[in-house]
């Protein structure tokens, strides 16, 4: 089976590469173009399954190259998400007149970027690879310290068995001791991103807890930028 196509659009190098590590984990085959007219061509000989474009660039906007796709027979079903500024806030209106399926604000936000693209493809699998990691864990919130165990871990996440008040979005610190010969406490700066509560929207396969985020993350070398490669810091749990 051929991966899908998701085409990026942006004049901004660095708004792509972005997008790009966002989708790292995702199994699709990335186009880029700089502008509408660009996109408008590859969209005719590569046929994407989905296209993420930025309103403001030269040659052609993305307001524009929206419209011209919703007038081309071959082109109109391809899903559209355009990404804003916040000045562009006010021309939300026109934007959705235009065509688009959804629309982005930049600075662009991981999670809420792939919970729209795969609400777009939702065959593609979202999620990271994970590796079962059953160690104690320790919790600060606002509310105070608590303990648990970790179920699993990704290079941007662990899901953590706990019975604590916690609410999708809190900040928190989350502590533990790698099984690594130096012994040294790891530290993770988080956000909750989602809850497995008890109830009729539980995820039965999990038991009750929540799923954090990755912000920042400081070892015996000090701070692991986000932008770094953790592949090695999973590894070091496949052994628990």
């Amino acid at each position: 089976m051929s991966k899908a196509k998701i085409l990026l659009v942006d004049d901004a190098q660095i708004f792509l590469d972005i997008q790009k590590d966002f989708l790292r984990f995702s199994p699709v085959r990335i186009l880029t173009a700089f502008n509408g007219g660009d996109a408008l061509e590859i969209m005719k000989s590569e046929r994407p399954d989905l296209v993420v474009m930025d309103v403001n660039m030269p040659h052609m906007d993305g307001e524009s190259c929206c419209l011209a796709i919703r007038k081309d027979p071959d082109l109109l079903s391809t899903p559209v998400i355009l990404v804003i500024t916040k000045s562009g806030q006010d021309d939300m209106a026109s934007y959705r007149k235009a065509g688009c399926d959804a629309i982005l604000l930049k600075p662009l936000q991981r999670r809420e970027y792939l919970n729209n693209v795969f609400a777009l493809l939702p065959l593609i699998e979202r999620r990271e690879p994970r590796v079962p990691c059953q160690m104690p864990v320790t919790i600060e919130t606002g509310a105070g310290r608590f303990q648990g165990i970790s179920h699993d871990l990704a290079v941007n996440g662990l899901y953590i068995v706990a019975d604590c008040e916690v609410e999708c979005g809190n900040e928190l610190v989350v502590s533990f001791k790698l099984p690594t010969a130096n012994n040294k406490v790891t530290v993770i700066w988080g956000r909750v991103a989602w809850r497995n509560n008890a109830g009729e929207d539980a995820t039965r396969s999990l038991p009750i807890g929540f799923g954090v985020e990755f912000l920042e993350i400081t070892g015996q070398d000090g701070i692991l930028a986000r932008s770094n490669d953790l592949t090695s810091f999973v590894s070091a749990c496949k052994s628990v």
